[in-house]
């Protein structure tokens, strides 16, 4: 079976050339939403399970990390671990990551991938603190051993037309972390 993170990549390329013909084509994004990144990012990985015969994975979309979600009695110290977690990030929220690769119902997952999108300026939150935020609950998942191996998803087709120095900020912090995660950034040339 191939290895996750590379579907994840092959994935990821081919969202990527979607994209940019699609937006070359008609002048309109294809994605407006971080949702939008993630519902078509499953539709590539799903096609690339299908060409390498991986049958045995789902794909959870902004999946709530909460220990009353996982019930069995099997998987005590994964609850365990999803309560550290609920203290340490999610203080007046539950804690949710945009997309985990499960092996049916094995824990922990696959892969955990937290992704950013950014179309337009945000203006609540600087977007290298945004990032930096789901890098650090990406660790967390991680080193408590929720997932098994996790992934950062930038697309900048904004930043990179609006604010160069933006952009190449946001390139820097990701690459600090390519050692520790899989990271997978396009931006429109």
């Amino acid at each position: 079976m191939a290895e996750i993170p590379q579907l994840l990549e092959n994935a990821w390329k081919t969202f990527c050339e979607f994209n940019k013909k699609r937006y070359r084509y008609d002048k309109q994004p294809v994605c407006w939403k971080e949702k939008d990144v993630m519902g078509h990012l499953m539709r590539f990985l799903y096609e690339e399970f299908k060409n390498n015969k991986v049958n045995n994975l789902d794909i959870h979309l902004e999946c709530s990390l909460t220990s009353n979600n996982f019930d069995n009695e099997s998987c005590e110290s994964f609850r365990n671990s999803l309560r550290k977690l609920q203290k340490q990030f999610g203080k007046h929220k539950g804690v949710e990551v945009d997309m985990a690769i499960s092996n049916g119902a094995a824990l922990p997952f696959e892969l955990c991938l937290e992704a950013k999108h950014f179309h337009y300026p945000d203006w609540r939150e600087p977007a290298e603190e945004l990032i930096i935020k789901d890098i650090e609950r990406l660790k967390a998942y991680k080193n408590l051993k929720i997932a098994k191996s996790i992934a950062f998803a930038v697309l900048d087709d904004y930043f990179v037309y609006e604010e160069q120095d933006k952009s190449d900020l946001i390139e820097d912090i990701l690459n600090k972390y390519k050692n520790e995660m899989q990271i997978l950034y396009y931006h429109y040339p």
